[in-house]
């Protein structure tokens, strides 16, 4: 676990897993049972199958594991437990750190994604309150929607199983969310469709030319 022109400051070790941080606390190297991978910031990212048997509480303290599904070289492709948004995790001894992050340009629902990172946060904002998660950030910055929080798990549980614990519980994340927001839709849907109504005396396009005629311009359905 060495590299050239770098300097490592403390190793931390545990019966199947090895970590090297720099100097300026960045993970470096990472080895488990052998094999070893390059760390990026504060974690490292390790094919899924290589964390099968791996338990949480196996993890070294300060060490951050991210699955995924594969590294190509210098191409890491990324594991996403979300069905509609892009929810990715890292795991440490014990814990595990979700996060989201999702381009509303790259938002397809019908549902706007306002309302519906808004319900989101408001929902793990009470399972905070209940001591059910931690850590809880939420942020919209550079046209980018983020949310990042722990969810504390069993050391006992290996990474295979608590990823199959975090897709359910990311689905029944995603189901309230999408249903409060739907709702939040469908409240000014109503509101609109009833504000419009009360307000259309006459058809739009009537409403339209009577504003024209008033401007001394063009009518529309009228030649000049």
């Amino acid at each position: 676990m060495r590299g050239t022109g770098s300097t490592y400051s403390k190793l931390v070790a545990g019966k199947r897993v090895k970590a090297l941080f720099s100097e300026t606390g960045e993970l470096a190297y990472l080895e488990i049972d052998g094999s070893i991978f390059e760390g990026v910031g504060d974690f490292a990212p390790v094919p899924l199958w290589r964390l099968r048997r791996l338990k949480l509480g196996e993890i070294p303290d300060q060490v951050l594991i991210q699955p995924v599904e594969a590294i190509d070289g210098n191409v890491v492709i990324a594991l996403n437990l979300g069905r509609r948004a892009s929810f990715e995790v890292k795991f440490g001894r014990g814990f595990a750190v979700i996060e989201y992050s999702e381009w509303p340009q790259d938002w397809e629902s019908g549902i706007g994604l306002y309302p519906f990172f808004s319900s989101l946060v408001s929902i793990l904002e009470s399972l905070e309150e209940m001591n059910l998660v931690r850590d809880l950030h939420a942020d919209f910055a550079d046209e980018l929607f983020t949310i990042s929080f722990v969810l504390p798990l069993s050391p006992d549980l290996t990474v295979l199983k608590a990823l199959k614990l975090l897709k359910r519980f990311i689905a029944e994340l995603e189901g309230e969310a999408e249903y409060r927001a739907a709702l939040i839709v469908l409240r000014e849907a109503k509101s609109v469709v009833a504000r419009r109504r009360r307000g259309a005396g006459r058809s739009f396009k009537s409403r339209l030319s009577r504003i024209f005629e008033e401007m001394g311009g063009y009518t529309p359905g009228r030649s000049r």
